[in-house]
């Protein structure tokens, strides 16, 4: 289970922050990935590499982002939905920082959620099958939706909550409530 072994996994890099590069595999999540350094870059290989939350988990979210100009890049996550609860596939509360090629599936809540956070870009990702939106916005500035796929999420796609200043652009949203 990788949330064991994480917190020594994140000391490995330096206080300027650095870069993770994970494997094909699956890798088992029982509590929250916390990504609290600045300018860290956490990278898999694509669809392939696959966060899944434990069976008879109940966790806020697979990656809870707090440090700055975090980029997440090319890699899954699936929520277990039925099996285990998670509210959120990744919670991005920070300055600055990128969500590219992740695809969250399968949360009980929602795949991607922005919580105050400012000056960050959400491209190129996908949010399927999940318990509430697709992608959720709130209290945030300056954030940049772009190319997205929301597919089969109960409530909306996308959905902005007082936050200012955001960008939507050229994103689909497939058979989603709300």
């Amino acid at each position: 289970i990788l949330d064991q072994h994480w917190a020594a996994i994140m000391a490995l890099l330096p206080d300027s922050g650095g870069q993770i590069i994970l494997q094909e595999g699956v890798y088992l999540v029982e509590s929250p990935l916390a990504i609290d350094q600045n300018n860290v870059r956490i990278s898999g290989q694509g669809s392939g590499t696959v966060f899944r939350v434990q069976d008879g988990a109940n966790i806020a979210a697979v990656f809870d982002v707090t440090g700055n100009d975090v980029q997440v890049a090319d890699l899954a996550i699936d929520g277990n939905k039925g099996q285990a609860t998670c509210e959120a596939g990744i919670r991005i509360s920070t300055q600055g920082g990128k969500l590219q090629g992740v695809t969250c599936r399968n949360i009980s809540g929602s795949g991607i959620v922005v919580s105050g956070g400012s000056e960050i870009t959400l491209l190129g990702n996908a949010s399927t099958d999940n318990g509430a939106a697709g992608i959720y916005v709130e209290s945030s500035t300056d954030i940049t939706i772009e190319a997205n796929t929301c597919r089969r999420n109960y409530e909306q796609g996308i959905y902005l909550f007082q936050s200012n200043r955001c960008s939507v652009i050229a994103n689909k949203c497939l058979q989603s409530g709300g």
